[in-house]
């Protein structure tokens, strides 16, 4: 147990972490129709996982900054909706926007991935290049919520699937096409704060982001060298409409959630500069609290309790 002095301690230095993010400003890295992203990241971003929501976000900022886009996830109609609007909204610009109906679930992925849309339009057949791919972002995830042992052994391996052998098959072979085209480029991998520590009734999905995590810190690192910039986004709760769905207006706390622009800001500025970036200021002072500053079972408390209160009745 904590005594009085602890406690005493422990608000200051929450207070002081506060002021701290309040007053820090990170530097503008990448404007709308950014030529230093073209230049850096190349002309076409990947973003798997965009029907909707965050992935949307992203698609609109790298469109935002000049980029030509794919969109990537199952849903033939909501891809289709979502192209549309970009192309409206983007219409009088240069700004591409294709999509691809893909399972990340499937087993095929990296094959996939290599046939369809990186060496489909690799070249003309004159040696040059019809779409320099250097971005890709893993939006796609899948979880369930509720107690592991009631969850199907099938939607567990689903989760796997889409978590984390979705995202070796898709950045194994982007890094592998960009050092072979001797490209520059950049990868960010959507994360998620419920990793930090573990968190119950989200304990699989939990763990793959922990992972997603883990492996974005050494990706980087081995990637570096071939000018690869590799992000893991460690993001609280945001305010998708799967989100919104799933937890409800009464049972949200607003206090800790981000819009999906805002957690795609803090990605666009942080890629390049470092290996993971924790979104917001809850998020930022989340990991103080709970890594850095409690008992590792209070910090597992904290996490538990937080998310029971969301849950449905």
């Amino acid at each position: 147990m904590m005594n009085s002095c602890q406690i005493f301690s422990a608000l200051i230095a929450i207070l002081m972490a506060w002021i701290y993010l309040l007053i820090r400003s990170e530097p503008v890295r990448f404007t709308k129709n950014s030529q230093l992203f073209q230049n850096t990241y190349g002309e076409w971003a990947i973003v798997a996982g965009a029907s909707e929501g965050l992935g949307a976000a992203w698609a609109d900022a790298l469109c935002e900054v000049g980029v030509h886009v794919v969109l990537v996830a199952r849903r033939e109609h909501a891809l289709k909706e979502l192209t549309q609007q970009l192309q409206n909204k983007y219409k009088g610009t240069n700004v591409m926007v294709d999509y691809w109906v893909q399972d990340l679930a499937d087993p095929n992925l990296d094959v996939l991935f290599k046939t369809k849309i990186l060496n489909q339009y690799d070249d003309n057949g004159d040696g040059n290049r019809l779409r320099q791919y250097g971005f890709l972002v893993y939006n796609a995830a899948s979880s369930n919520i509720g107690s592991v042992t009631e969850i199907p052994l099938s939607a567990h391996q689903t989760t796997l699937d889409v978590n984390t052998r979705g995202v070796i098959q898709m950045t194994h072979t982007f890094s592998n096409y960009l050092q072979r085209h001797k490209r520059t480029g950049g990868m960010i991998l959507m994360s998620s704060l419920s990793g930090e520590v573990g968190t119950a009734f989200v304990t699989n999905y939990a763990a793959t982001k922990a992972w997603n995590t883990a492996y974005a810190h050494g990706l980087r690192h081995e990637l570096q060298p071939y000018g690869i910039d590799v992000l893991a986004c460690v993001a609280g709760p945001i305010t998708t409409p799967n989100y919104v769905n799933v937890f409800g207006e009464s049972r949200r706390n607003e206090f800790l959630e981000q819009r999906p622009d805002e957690v795609v800001s803090e990605c666009l500025q942080s890629i390049g500069v470092r290996s993971s970036v924790r979104t917001g200021i809850i998020g930022k002072l989340s990991r103080f609290v709970t890594v850095r500053l409690l008992p590792l079972e209070t910090a597992l408390s904290i996490f538990h309790n937080e998310l029971e209160k969301m849950l449905p009745p």
